[in-house]
């Protein structure tokens, strides 16, 4: 359930505070200047009050006040109603109604954090209205499309031509997938002593993280229809997987582990490969994400964009995977043709997760990333062990 933290995570944190001894004109220019409906009254860091249009109404121009010599102080609403930002989107809505207030400031453990108002609630409704009313559509256009051509045509007008384009421009979940295993053919030829199936989960393993962390609510990720041309995923909170200071720790954590217990290619060489590897995640993400990595925490964020073109970033995918794949098969003499087969069917996956429906909720976007990682491993090991029999039995 969304909460007012994932609010203010969309929205921003900024906070406009004006001092008691401010007059009733100077504030009114300021909230006409930004365009808001209400401000804190902050004294010495301390939140003592809230002045809004209501107030503006009720004690200035209802009483016949002069807003140029009236004083804050004297007409704003205190005590202040606060709450805390791990209130849920629809506590905060009751709490607003039960209390008859619009403009809630919200708190921290480090103070006042922001201000959420009923139309930020009722932005956010909508937008949660409109994805079920999306998928809903989504699965009536699935189920329905094309008619059967003995069927009544009434079915047609079902699915007017509007609903066709929203469909169609409602993409799969195409994190940027198997042009990540294309880094492992290419680091599996720098030292070929790594098992492959090792290099396969290290450079998916920012996602293999990021994947029970949604299914546990502490990243975050939403469906918005044409947020980009290849998704509707919004990936607004992910500071544990995919900032960069993410990267880089949990890339020298796979150097550690790797050289610690690594049997296979024992090594200091071998360490930095696969840390790399997992660093490659971030750098490739970096291509064809919107703006949603951020650097550090949850704050500069950074990305190229290619999603919103999704058959150059099909494309892309599909050179770093097979020309990948090519480079490691020159040393390779067994079992050409079930890699390459294997990597059709990995193609395969990938435009289906390009220009198929889409998940039908974040949680099932994990579930299916999580299955896929785990399945290509598995078989990519298979193949390498087989591959490494053969090999030794026709010595």
């Amino acid at each position: 359930m969304a909460t007012l933290h994932d609010l203010l995570a969309q929205k921003g944190h900024e906070v406009i505070a004006v001092r008691p001894a401010d007059t009733v004109l100077q504030v009114a220019n300021l909230m006409n200047e930004r365009n808001i409906g209400g401000v804190v009254v902050v004294d010495d860091g301390r939140l003592t009050g809230i002045f809004t249009e209501r107030d503006v109404l009720r004690r200035i121009v209802a009483p016949g006040r002069d807003p140029a010599t009236t004083q804050v102080a004297a007409v704003m609403s205190a005590p202040v109603i606060t709450c805390q930002a791990d209130l849920s989107v629809d506590d905060c809505a009751a709490l607003m109604t039960a209390r008859g207030v619009r403009h809630l400031p919200v708190q921290d453990g480090a103070g006042l954090t922001g201000v959420v108002t009923i139309r930020d609630l009722l932005a956010h409704k909508v937008g949660e209205q409109q994805a079920t009313l999306e998928q809903m559509n989504h699965c009536l256009f699935e189920l329905r499309w094309p008619p059967p051509r003995t069927g009544p045509r009434a079915v047609l007008r079902l699915h007017p031509r509007r609903l066709q384009g929203s469909v169609r421009r409602r993409r799969g979940d195409a994190r940027m997938f198997v042009g990540h295993y294309g880094v492992s053919f290419a680091a599996k030829t720098l030292d070929r002593r790594i098992p492959l199936w090792t290099l396969f989960v290290a450079v998916q393993l920012l996602d293999v993280l990021w994947a029970p962390l949604v299914l546990l609510g502490v990243e975050k990720v939403r469906i918005v229809p044409g947020i980009t041309a290849s998704n509707p995923f919004d990936l607004y909170y992910m500071p544990y997987t995919h900032s960069l200071l993410a990267a880089v720790i949990w890339s020298l954590a796979a150097l550690w582990a790797y050289h610690r217990w690594g049997r296979a290619s024992p090594g200091g060489r071998a360490a930095v490969v696969v840390g790399l590897a997992v660093l490659s995640h971030w750098v490739l993400d970096l291509v064809v994400h919107r703006p949603d990595l951020p650097l550090y925490d949850n704050t500069a964020k950074v990305g190229l964009g290619l999603w919103n073109r999704p058959v150059l970033a099909f494309a892309l995918e599909a050179a770093l995977l097979l020309g990948s794949m090519a480079v490691y098969l020159r040393g390779q003499h067994r079992g050409r043709g079930s890699l390459a087969v294997l990597g059709l069917v990995m193609l395969a996956v990938q435009a289906r997760i390009f220009f198929g429906p889409p998940p039908l909720s974040d949680r099932a976007a994990a579930l299916i990333a999580l299955v896929s990682y785990g399945t290509f491993a598995g078989l990519i090991g298979w193949w390498e062990r087989r591959s490494s029999t053969a090999t030794a039995s026709a010595a």
